[in-house]
């Protein structure tokens, strides 16, 4: 199929072609369309070709004007190559992996030689007067394919200079296989980048607010560039209250997880940042030289508004709930007792688990209401129903109706882990035959 866009010289369009030509590499009219009609200047038409059609250049021609095509033959490659480099080169690295294969299109490996290079540019493609900077820094690789139809190259770093600036912070790889006996060769080429960031530290579905007065806590994470976790890392964390710092020092566990928890909330006012690092000294500035970066991690916290600074806290659970059984969830109030009648003597804490837009349980925790308190505070807990039906996400929502009528609620979510509904077993039976 081909279109046609045809205007004249003060480019308004034309509504009629007189004649459409096409014409064979022999130039043999093989096909015309007679005063095609054009829509805003435009005109689609087709011709199929025979299934064995003349190979070369094809003409299309309309008055004086030409355009050509060709049909070649297209002829499957015997086998494919392939370059492989690690996701991410650390700067630091001493070697650099390269992995070149070839196989056949039905999966055989071939045998052959290769040549190849590995480069890396540099920022700009001109030099400076005076400058004798090179443009690149290339090593080239050759060798031999093994049984498998591969070969794994080690490449030193020294050739490419990964700790010095001004060049690209990517590698570039070009490389082909000569297949022994045919001499048939194919290219191909692959890039990947070059890190200096040693570890990543980040917050883990971290709460935007905090409740003064309830424990504020939370998870964080490292991981190296690639997103592999990093157990056994030290984090230091930094809460800062106005002019106040509160520092913990955190290990990893073996999921690159560490936990924290701030007690002291009830002082805390205003905004609050917290800060997490993985590395406490900065590496000293030098001159075209790539420093490596350490994990590092802010949040800044807002207070929750409530008119008579009555809170609920409901725990979320950090790990895959089973799909079976039942969880224990706990629940932190604080409650203003200036908010409370003196007949109050206790105060209902209503909790909902709702799935998959259903409500699935629901339940009243009385909470005794102490008089000579300033303020009602506590923990209680309730159990959340598990079954494949809430399966994989549930939430669960608290909330406290004060006699003013203010509403004091919190809702959490939870991860269920996935399972059926049936359960399938598989038992194996033996059977004895004896002969007589």
């Amino acid at each position: 199929m081909c279109s046609i866009l045809l205007k004249n010289y003060n480019l308004f369009t034309l509504f009629q072609i007189p004649v459409v030509e096409l014409q064979d590499p022999e130039k043999n009219r093989i096909g015309q369309w007679l005063n095609v009609t054009l829509n805003k200047g435009i005109a689609e038409f087709s011709f199929a070709l025979s299934p064995e059609p003349i190979l070369g250049d094809y003409t299309i021609r309309i008055k004086d004007t030409a355009h050509i095509f060709s049909v070649e033959e297209y002829v499957l490659p015997k086998f494919e190559i392939s370059m492989e480099f690690p996701p991410v080169v650390m700067f630091n690295s001493e070697h650099v992996p390269v992995k070149i294969c070839g196989r056949y299109t039905y999966g055989k490996p071939i045998q052959g030689v290769f040549n190849g290079s590995v480069c890396r540019k540099h920022f700009y493609t001109w030099r400076r007067i005076g400058q004798d900077l090179p443009l690149f820094l290339c090593h080239k690789i050759t060798g031999k394919l093994d049984r498998s139809g591969c070969a794994l190259t080690k490449v030193d770093s020294d050739h490419f200079d990964l700790t010095k600036s001004g060049f690209q912070m990517s590698l570039e790889g070009t490389a082909s296989v000569t297949e022994d006996g045919t001499g048939i060769e194919l290219s191909t080429s692959t890039s990947t980048s070059i890190s200096n960031v040693l570890e990543k530290v980040s917050f883990v579905d971290a709460d935007p607010s905090y409740k003064p007065g309830i424990p504020y806590s939370g998870m964080l994470k490292v991981t190296d560039v690639t997103g592999l976790p990093i157990p056994d890392k030290e984090i230091y964390v930094t809460c800062t209250n106005r002019e106040h710092e509160e520092k913990l020092t955190l290990v990893t566990d073996s999921n690159g997880h560490a936990t924290f928890k701030m007690n002291d909330t009830a002082s805390w006012g205003g905004q609050i940042s917290i800060t997490a690092k993985t590395h406490l000294e900065e590496a000293p500035h030098k001159s075209n030289i790539i420093q490596p970066q350490y994990g590092h991690a802010f949040l800044s916290l807002q207070p929750f508004y409530s008119a008579s600074k009555s809170f609920l806290k409901l725990h979320s659970q950090a790990k895959v709930l089973p799909c079976e059984g039942q969880q224990e969830v706990q629940v932190d109030y604080i409650i203003n007792h200036t908010e409370l009648d003196a007949e109050t003597k206790s105060l209902n804490l209503h909790y909902l688990v709702a799935s998959k837009a259903s409500i699935w349980n629901s339940g009243t925790i009385d909470i005794l209401v102490e008089s000579d308190s300033r303020e009602l505070t506590g923990t209680t807990s309730f159990n959340l129903p598990l079954s494949p039906d809430v399966s994989p996400n549930l939430t669960a929502i608290v909330y406290i109706l004060l006699p003013d009528g203010e509403i004091v609620a919190d809702s959490a979510k939870f991860t269920v882990q996935r399972c059926f509904k049936n359960k399938v077993s598989l038992r194996r039976f033996f059977f004895f035959f004896l002969t007589m």
